[in-house]
This record gives structure tokens, C-alpha cells and sequence, in this order.
């Protein structure tokens, strides 16, 4: 049997070497992998059917889609929500505690290592829209191109001039960045709910 402190020891380097921990406090950023354009295949009858499946999934997902065309194969969603990016992951070490968050976060308290005791507040905001077009099938190829517009904002109680405000737009298959060095992609969550995954 182990010794307690042996145990201790190894759960401690396990520990170790599955985190990247910042040597100093501060605030550390990784970026989301690059999201792709792609299709997802749906399984139905006939295209008509295969936009009604589509459309059904997006409705038991909180997705209410604006316009729906099955003989054309069309439908279009316009969705407001941080979920349909991804904004890579913050890492902070502040007063002895580590936190990871994503990017993405609709409200953060970032501690102000430059000035103790101070916090700056991160806002996200996104609204996107999809186009989902259902080809000739069986089986049916469904592509999907999608456009987001993000807002990121932080304010400062301390210092206005740490205070600013960014707007960007891009597609899926693209990135935008930010004056933080954030990158944001699509996410592939509505990919993921299209193809009812």
C-alpha cells in the first residue's frame, strides 16, 4: 500500500503537469482551434422532410428559425448568444487562486495585476446568423454558412483609460481578433444541432 504522502506527492504532480500554471499572478490567454465550413448530412425521405427535421432540431434547441423554405431547401436562424463562438480560454492567478474561464464569458472580473485591488470588467455580446441550405440527396448534404457580429467591451472603475470597446464581424470558416489578443471562431454548435448531434 502507498504511503499517504507518497499518494499526495503523486497527485501533486499529476496536478502539475496537467496545468500550465502562471509562475507570477496574472492573466493568461489560449486561443480556440480554427473552426471549418463545413456540411453535415441529414438522413430523411425527401429534401422537404430533411428541412422539417432540421428545423425541429433547431426549435428543440432554443432555435427558432426565421424563415424556413423546404421545396428550395433553405432556412435561415438568427440566434443571440456567446455559445455560438468560441473565444479561447482565460487562465488567472489572482490572490493565490487559479481560474480558467472562456473568452467568451458574457460578464468576468479580471483582477488588475498592474493595479492590486483593482478589478476591470470583460462584457461579451453576440448575434449570429445561419443559412442552412439542404442539396439533392438521399442522403441530404446540408452546408451551413453563418455570420457573427461581437462585441466585446471592458471597463475600468480605476482607470478610464484601460476602458475600450471592439466590434467585429466574420464567418464561419474565419476569425476575428481583439485589442486583448482574443481570437473568436465559430463554435460549430449550431453544425452540431443541424446535424442532431
Amino acid at each position: 500500500m502507498m504511503h499517504p504522502m507518497a499518494s499526495v506527492a503523486s497527485l501533486s504532480m499529476l496536478l502539475t503537469a496537467c496545468v500550465m500554471t502562471p509562475v507570477e499572478e496574472g492573466l493568461t490567454y489560449s486561443a480556440p482551434t480554427k473552426s471549418e465550413n463545413r456540411a453535415v448530412t441529414v438522413q430523411a425521405q425527401s429534401r422537404s422532410e430533411a428541412v422539417e427535421l432540421v428545423a425541429a432540431r433547431l426549435r428543440a434547441a432554443g432555435i427558432r428559425p426565421a424563415a424556413v423554405e423546404p421545396r428550395s431547401g433553405m432556412m435561415v436562424a438568427r440566434v443571440a448568444g456567446a455559445q455560438f463562438v468560441d473565444c479561447g480560454t482565460f487562465t488567472q492567478l489572482a490572490r493565490g487562486s487559479l481560474t480558467t474561464f472562456p473568452a467568451n464569458a458574457e460578464r468576468a472580473a479580471i483582477f488588475d495585476v498592474t493595479q492590486p485591488g483593482q478589478i476591470n470588467v470583460r462584457e461579451v455580446s453576440v448575434r449570429s446568423q445561419y443559412t442552412v441550405s439542404i442539396g439533392s440527396g438521399p442522403p441530404f448534404a446540408a452546408t451551413i454558412e453563418g455570420s457573427h457580429a461581437v462585441r466585446v467591451r471592458q471597463s475600468s472603475k480605476a482607470d478610464d483609460a484601460k476602458a475600450w470597446r471592439a466590434d467585429r464581424e466574420f464567418g464561419v470558416g474565419s476569425a476575428a481578433a481583439f485589442p486583448d489578443r482574443v481570437t473568436c471562431v465559430d463554435s460549430g454548435l449550431f453544425a452540431d444541432v443541424v446535424a442532431g448531434r
